[in-house]
């Protein structure tokens, strides 16, 4: 079982009020991305980060590369996440990740 197989993810109802909330590419990027991030600090990741290659996210959501670049930028632009390049691999990470995910508090 993959290490993001269990438990639950919460999204708020303001998310709808995001400009990308309608580009049906991004919020399927997103919510993967949220699905994804590890929700634990770890040796290997931070708490609301995923580290993964663009090539695995267009594997992952049967996407072409160029698609998911222009999503990725687009939540960039949003101010959600935020990328570090390491190599070949993405560290992205999901802006006010405790907020969203451990707080009942009106966010977004």
């Amino acid at each position: 079982m993959k290490k993001n197989e269990e438990g639950f993810v919460k999204f708020h109802r303001k998310l709808k009020r995001n400009k990308f909330y309608t580009d049906a590419n991004t919020m399927l990027l997103f919510f993967h991305i949220i699905l994804e991030a590890s929700w634990f600090d770890s040796d290997d990741e931070k708490r609301g980060e995923l580290k993964i290659s663009v090539s695995e996210l267009a594997e992952d959501l049967k996407k072409d590369r160029k698609t998911i670049r222009k999503s990725l930028n687009i939540l960039i632009d949003e101010k959600v996440i935020s990328v570090r390049k390491s190599g070949k691999i993405s560290i992205i990470k999901v802006k006010n990740y405790d907020l969203y995910q451990d707080s009942l508090n009106d966010v977004m």
